[in-house]
């Protein structure tokens, strides 16, 4: 949480930083965003927090691949 609040801008460098897999500070971030204690906005696009997941126009997205998110605090 330390590296959402500081505003580390990508989970490359939160993992750099914190000497951690990329894969295992995408899987903390996720469990973080489940248990509320972070949440996530999709920025730029009219995408939901869930990504293209519970999208009806999953199959037919331009959209599909990285997208811009950003993380805050839960309040």
């Amino acid at each position: 949480m330390a590296e959402v609040a500081a505003g580390t801008s990508s989970v490359p460098e939160m993992a750099r930083h914190q000497g951690l897999d990329e894969a295992v500070v995408r899987a903390a971030l996720d469990h973080l965003v489940r248990a509320g204690r972070i949440t996530r906005a999709a920025l730029g696009s009219e995408c939901g927090p869930e990504g293209c997941s519970s999208c009806p126009l999953v199959d037919g997205c331009g959209a599909a691949g990285p997208r811009l998110i950003s993380l805050t605090l839960a309040r």
